[in-house]
């Protein structure tokens, strides 16, 4: 794996061996589904350009997504894990007086990159900002304006994920018919023990 890769990549474990791989996943019959799919959008030929993975804290989610990227930088792919609500914060940091960086330098490095990683999406404090940028970052993906893909969890399901962002944004994340795949996650919570349906 290129040193400058995984530098750019800001993934959640300093490398796959120490991090959360399609490997150490623990399958049971809620989360099965949601491994396939993921495994699933590895493949080089899969015609998905978008993975959602939707379901309750703790089962699995983000595991999910980080052994997603470690299989695209393995294979030379260039990737960048971010967490929705740091990302967003992030961004609207940039129109401060004193930012330390600007809107292009953070937007940039998610719009030129081979798979987008966005974690807990839906999770960021809803407003017109935050739906207007996930819905940028998506219809790039969507539209094929990128080769990129990208890959999102949330905890909120179609119809709750609309009203915290916004109709036109979900509907892309949820294109059954043609670009997403979407695979609901439930089971055991990993952390807690608390089983959800």
């Amino acid at each position: 794996m290129k040193v400058h890769l995984l530098n750019a990549a800001n993934m959640p474990s300093p490398t796959a061996e120490r991090g959360k791989t399609l490997a150490n996943f623990r399958t049971n019959d809620g989360n099965q589904a949601a491994y396939n799919a993921a495994k699933e959008f590895c493949e080089v030929s899969s015609p998905h350009k978008i993975l959602t993975l939707v379901g309750p804290p703790g089962v699995g989610k983000s595991h999910l997504l980080e052994a997603v990227a470690w299989e695209y930088l393995s294979r030379g792919a260039s990737v960048r894990y971010e967490y929705a609500p740091l990302w967003m914060d992030r961004l609207r940091a940039t129109f401060k007086d004193d930012a330390s960086e600007t809107y292009d330098q953070v937007i940039n490095l998610q719009r030129k990159v081979d798979l987008l990683i966005l974690d807990d999406v839906g999770a960021e404090r809803a407003t017109p900002f935050a739906a207007e940028q996930l819905t940028k970052v998506i219809d790039q993906r969507y539209n094929h304006t990128s080769d990129g893909r990208v890959a999102i969890s949330t905890n909120l399901d179609e119809k709750q994920l609309a009203k915290h962002t916004e109709p036109r944004l979900v509907d892309r994340l949820f294109a059954y018919r043609d670009l997403a795949k979407v695979a609901f996650i439930g089971g055991e919570s990993f952390r807690t023990g608390t089983q959800w349906r």
